[in-house]
């Protein structure tokens, strides 16, 4: 299906003129039959078609404000009808092709992890490269919150980007105010959307959770690097350097994690 009929089929969703098992059913439909009939080598084959239909998603959820709360609770909702749909059959002779490994195309939400992935290196960046294809600010920001929503839903995890998040703006020294003001927004929303499961996480994912200059533990999720967190959070809250915006976000990230903090000792 071509992106800008995926767009707008999401889209009419969202805006309610459309239910979700008829999106669903219309999204869903043909990634099927290109996949029972293992097709691999055609313009419609199952593999691209996948990748279109998750950057389709990925691009309405880009676009569509955090703050929309309802918006991005329908795109959670849309993705865990995807993950609960009936996988399709496989061929009766499956490719030799890892996409057909295991039978689980919606139940693995399949290429779903490395779309979201490909989106993520796309970061704000401070646009000196004429080959720069960061996105803006506001879409890094509800992407975020996106990720952040999908990971409490229990949709797909991808708690390991809350650190990847946090990381440069709240475990570097020296992070100019134009960086905090870049990324700091998005680093808010997975405490803002994920605040309970992070702290009491105690994950540890090896070098890829590794900390900055400013955190030589864990690596992975413990109550030392929160707190680290909360600081920096604070410091950024009253750095009159950085937009109100980002003073604003680093806030209200710090009255969560008080928060959860609270209602989690209770």
């Amino acid at each position: 299906m071509d992106n800008l009929v995926a767009i707008q089929a999401i889209r009419l969703y969202i805006d309610q003129k459309a239910d979700l098992s008829s999106t669903v059913s219309k999204l869903a439909e043909p990634i099927e039959r290109a996949y029972t009939a293992g097709d691999v080598d055609s313009p419609n084959c199952a593999e691209i078609q996948l990748w279109s239909l998750w950057n389709s998603i990925l691009e309405v959820a880009k676009n569509t404000p955090y703050i929309n709360a309802s918006a991005h609770v329908k795109l959670v909702d849309l993705m865990g009808a995807l993950k609960t749909r009936e996988d399709p059959p496989t061929p009766v002779v499956a490719p030799n092709d890892w996409l057909w490994n295991g039978g689980k195309l919606w139940t693995n939400l399949v290429i779903f992890g490395p779309s979201v992935r490909e989106c993520w290196n796309l970061a704000p960046s401070d646009g000196e490269s004429a080959l720069d294809l960061g996105m803006p600010v506001e879409a890094w920001t509800n992407l975020n919150a996106f990720a952040a929503r999908l990971t409490y839903a229990g949709v797909m995890s991808f708690l390991l980007y809350a650190i990847w998040g946090a990381r440069p703006v709240l475990e570097e020294e020296g992070v100019s105010p134009a960086e905090l003001d870049r990324l700091v927004p998005g680093a808010a929303m997975w405490f803002l959307y994920l605040g309970r499961p992070i702290y009491t996480s105690d994950e540890e994912y090896g070098n890829p959770g590794r900390g900055g200059a400013l955190w030589k533990g864990k690596k992975g999720f413990c109550k030392e690097r929160w707190y680290l967190w909360k600081d920096r959070l604070d410091i950024i809250s009253q750095n009159t350097d950085v937009s109100g915006n980002t003073r604003d976000m680093a806030k209200q990230a710090l009255e969560t994690m008080n928060k959860v903090e609270k209602e989690t000792t209770q």
